[in-house]
Order: structure tokens, then sequence, then C-alpha cells
């Protein structure tokens, strides 16, 4: 058995990288032509060498380096020896040589030859560029008060009258059409980049038929103009949402609910800005229908001090670390109602990543499917669909909604690259920033880490962190999105005062026997559900992403757990999860400007 590094020699780790790249580009290749090869390459090529030294001591296998060197056929033990007298690499095996050179003098007299042809190189980006329409560009709205001179997206998500400004307008769908039937709702959300508002149609009798989200983006200049923001001429989040929905199409919705649904699109390339038309989900999402539960869990965990005033009918509970109010414990989310989320979660980024969920533990990359990283799931980002049933007043809701991912923004497919050797992934995704609920290879702190085997890419493993940092919030009942998940590091001062994705590879985050949220009284909550749903988070929140669990492996510890306990999977209990619903605005409402 080859031993694995760390190596005290620059040339085993040449050999590892070699052996790794053979086994796709030379596959027939023996194991002593590779070993040989290999070795002529070290004392054939002295900025070989150079390079795999600086690996000297590293835990990690590298990609090769200059796979441009290897010859079509192997080198041999004489070939080795030679590289080593000479310092340079020897003749190619396998190639006719030039015959001499004729003297001048003699032989035939050569025909004149044609000027050979002008080979084209790449192509200069003239703009407009490429990666955008070609045109002549859409007609664009004239009417639009909103795009008066200095603002931009940051004053209308910042400011009131500004907001007023672009609620005035229409919904300026593609192609043009009457909007007379339209009527502007309320102001959504806001973000650094865009905004979102609810907008009604309505019949002859101003009866609404139905509810739509308008989300305007209005890109900083250096996004409008970076080609990896776009993809077949139109911006990135656009595509995403035809692949999705041309997909849900194809599959007549199956299996889709789980993702967000869109209209269409209007990209207004003068005006450098583009609106998404999307399906409405009134029950809002994650973090909002559990805003309350937080603040309510967060003051019944942190004892009060000896001078404050401890409300009637609280007890501190020294077992559970909180406060008992008339002896009851604070609520929590109930555990099936964590299961539900996360498995609804999961199956949408399964379509993401593979184009369809997976059946009876198999995931198929459906045919012609481009794969599909998210890179912003969050409380946030998760919009909740209620259930069609709705409960009688006082009385509990019987079924679960559904929970669907949202929020495109970020997510990519891979672009096509001229050169193999060569990916955009991650280093144009990387973000320059740092949150602590992201995966440690999507954020920049990650770029420089000499602990690790080079830029690792995002992908799946990167959307798994994510479900991950997810599971963490529901298990602590909090709904603190810049407040990364935490983690439990033995043998150390301060046990708990880690982000699991900032403060570098701290080792696994369980080893089975290992409670991996502790001490008990940083995590109270979590103390309160099953092993295998802290497990599961735990999982999914390891440093390296090959160590993380797959998507499938989810599905499949999902589906196990639910089905080995049936008390569980039984359990309906939606509280404190509010489940909101459109009372004054619904369809079939009468419209009335509120």
């Amino acid at each position: 058995m080859v031993k694995g590094p760390p190596y005290s020699d620059g040339l085993p780790y040449l050999k590892r990288s070699f052996e790794r790249w053979c086994s796709t580009n030379r596959p027939a290749w023996t194991p002593s032509e590779i070993k040989w090869t290999a070795i002529t390459l070290w004392h054939g090529v002295p900025e070989i060498q150079t390079e795999y030294r600086r690996k000297v001591g590293k835990k990690f296998t590298y990609p090769m380096y200059r796979p441009d060197l290897v010859p079509a056929n192997p080198w041999s033990e004489q070939d080795a020896q030679s590289a080593k007298t000479n310092g340079s690499l020897p003749l190619l095996h396998g190639v006719i040589p030039s015959p001499p050179p004729i003297p001048p003098g003699f032989g035939p007299i050569a025909p004149i030859q044609a000027p050979a042809p002008v080979i084209q190189g790449r192509p200069r980006n003239a703009f407009p560029f490429d990666f955008w329409p070609s045109k002549p560009w859409d007609t664009e709205p004239s009417d639009d008060a909103s795009l008066a001179a200095g603002i931009s997206a940051r004053p209308i998500s910042k400011g009131m009258d500004h907001q007023a400004l672009w609620q005035s307008t229409h919904p300026f769908m593609w192609p043009p059409q009457d909007q007379k039937d339209w009527r502007n709702g309320r102001f959504l959300e806001a973000g650094g980049h865009g905004f979102t508002q609810l907008w009604y149609q309505v019949d002859e009798t101003n009866s609404i038929i139905q509810r739509m989200v308008v989300k305007e983006s209005r890109p900083q200049p250096r996004y409008w103009r970076d080609p990896v923001q776009w993809r077949d001429q139109k911006p990135r989040e656009i595509y995403m949402h035809q692949l999705i929905d041309g997909n849900r199409e194809a599959g007549s919705g199956t299996n889709h609910e789980n993702l967000i649904e869109h209209y269409g699109y209007r990209l207004m390339m003068e005006q450098r800005r583009y609106r998404v038309f999307l399906n409405y989900y009134e029950g809002g999402d994650l973090e909002q229908a559990l805003r309350d539960h937080s603040k309510a869990t967060i003051c019944r965990l942190e004892r009060l001090g000896p001078d404050e005033p401890v409300p009637s009918g609280w007890e501190w509970d020294d077992t559970h670390l909180c406060y008992r109010e008339n002896g009851e414990l604070p609520e929590i989310i109930s555990e099936r109602l964590i299961w539900k989320i996360i498995s609804d979660i999961v199956t949408g980024c399964q379509i993401l990543h593979y184009g369809q969920p997976s059946q009876n533990g198999v995931q198929v990359l459906k045919p012609e499917w481009k794969p599909i990283t998210h890179c912003d799931l969050k409380l946030d980002n998760i919009f909740i669909l209620p259930p069609e049933k709705e409960p009688r007043f006082g009385e509990d809701e019987s079924e679960f909604p559904t929970f669907v991912i949202g929020d495109l923004g970020n997510a990519f497919t891979a672009m096509e690259h001229t050169d193999p050797l060569s990916s955009e992934n991650p280093h144009e995704y990387v973000m320059r920033i740092r949150f602590e609920r992201l995966p440690p290879e999507l954020q920049f702190l990650m770029m420089g880490d000499a602990e690790r085997p080079g830029p690792v890419p995002i992908a799946e493993k990167s959307d798994v962190w994510l479900i991950g940092s997810i599971l963490y919030y529901l298990l602590s009942n909090l709904t603190r999105n810049g407040q990364g998940p935490c983690r439990f590091v033995p043998n150390t001062e301060f046990d708990y005062d880690f982000f699991a994705g900032r403060n570098g590879d701290l080792g696994p985050t369980h080893d089975g026997a290992l409670n991996p949220f502790q001490p008990r009284e940083c995590f109270q909550t979590f103390h309160r559900y099953s092993p295998e749903l802290q497990q599961l988070a735990a999982s999914c929140l390891t440093w390296k992403p090959h160590e993380r669990p797959s998507l499938l492996e989810m599905r499949t510890m999902i589906d196990s757990f639910l089905a080995s306990r049936p008390d569980v999977a039984a359990d309906r209990r939606i509280r404190p999860l509010v489940v909101e619903r459109e009372k004054v605005f619904a369809v079939g409402q009468y419209f009335q400007k509120q």
C-alpha cells in the first residue's frame, strides 16, 4: 500500500499527483511506466522540483503541475537516468524525427508557397459585450418616475419616498401589454441590489384574480459588465429560473414544489436593470415566521443578574439551563417540523444539482441537466406555501406547509470552458466578505489558507453546509442569520467559542459517541432533540467538504429516522411556526387599497 502524505521530499508529492492524473488521462499506462515517467519529469524539469518541494510536510495531495509536459508515450528507466544526468527531458518516444536539412544547391526547386492562412486569435471583446444580448435591444419603459437622476437601488431600498416612487409604477411585463387591471400592493423587501413588491390582478368587478411578486434588480455597474454574472446573454438569476421552470414543465411540475416558480422576466439593457415575475408565497419566509418565537426564546435562555427582578412564575432550571414559566419549559420548534423543513430543502437541492430528486435510494443526474449551486440558503430565503386546508379559528394546522427554496440571485451553473485545465470555480464565486453562516470554501478567508490543497470548488457540499446552518438555527430556536453555527472543540480553554466556518479545520464535528453541541449552557435547546438530528446538523458543518454528507446521504438519514420513529413521523404540530394567510388581499376578495 502506498503511504500517504506528509512526505519529507517533493518527489512523492509529484508521484501521487501524477498517478491521479494518469488514472484519467493515461489509463492504459502500467504502474512502472507511470513511475519512470514521473521520475523523468522530476529530474528533467527544475520548475517541477521547485513546485513540489513547496509541498513538503503538508498532509494533502495536489493537482498535477504542468500536465502539458507529459508525453503521449511513457518514458523508461533509461530515460529517467538520462534526465538525471543531463538535467533536461529526453527525446519523446514514438515521434518521427525531422530529416536533416538538404544542403544548399541540391534537391528539387520548391514551388512558391501560398501565404499561410492567418490564424484567428481570441476575439477582442468590443462594446456592446458579447455576453450581453445582441442589438437591437427590447424597448424599455419611459414612464418610470423611480429612474430619476441619482435614484439607484440603494436609495429605494432605504428611503420611503423613493419606495413610493417605485411603487407608483406598473409591473412592466414583457411583452408590453395593457396593465390597467393590475394594482400595486405592499412593498415586501429590499436588498443591496434590488427590491420586491406584491401586485394584484383584478377583474371587471375589481375582485382579485391573481397575485404576483415583482422583483427588480439594479446591479452595480461592476456586476452588470461582469461576464460571470451572465449566462446565455441573460443575467444569471434569470437563466437559473429558466432552467428550473423549463425542467418543471417537462416533468409536469412533479417534485418542483420546493423551488420558487417564475412567470417571466423583462430585461432593460439601456436602463441596466431587470424584473423577474414570481409566484407569491403568502406564508412568508422562515425567519419571519419564527421571529416572535425567537425573541421569546432568548428571554427564557438568558439568566438574569442578581439585581434584576425575575418575572412572577419564572424559576431557573439547572438541568435545561433555562427559565420555566409556571413549571413549563420554553416551547421549542417540534422535531417533526424540523425534519419536514430539512426534507423539503434537500428535495429542492437535489433538483438543483441533479435535475430530479433521488428515487429508491439512487441519485441520477438527469440527461442534459446543468447542475445549479444555490450558494445562499438561509432562513429568509425559504418561503412557506400554506396547506390547502385552513384550520378553524383557534385550531392548529392539521397538515404541514410546503417549504420552498427562493432567491436565485447567487446561484450559478458552470461556465463553458475553452481550456479544459482552467475553471472559474471557485475564484469567481468566492465572496469577499465574511459571513459565519457560509461554508469555508465560499468565504474569502479560505483562499490563502496554506493548509488547504488548493482552491476547493463550490458545489453540492457547499449547499449541504448551508442546509446544516439552517438546521443549526432551528435547533437553537433562534433566527440570528448573521451569527453562524458554533461548534464544540474539546481540550481548549473555551470549548465552544469557535465558529464552525471561520477558525480553520478544528477536527471532526463528532465521532459518534461525542455529543456535537457542548457544553450544555451554550446549546440549551439542542439537548431536547434526538441525537440523530443533532448528528445530522454536525455532519453538515464539517470543515472539509468531502467529509460532509451528500444530498442523497441526507435523504437516506431523514427517511431512515422517520421510518424508525413512527411517533415522531406522526406528529403534526406546527407551533410555534406562524403560517400567515392573506385575508384582505386573498384571491376572490374585492381589492381596496389600504
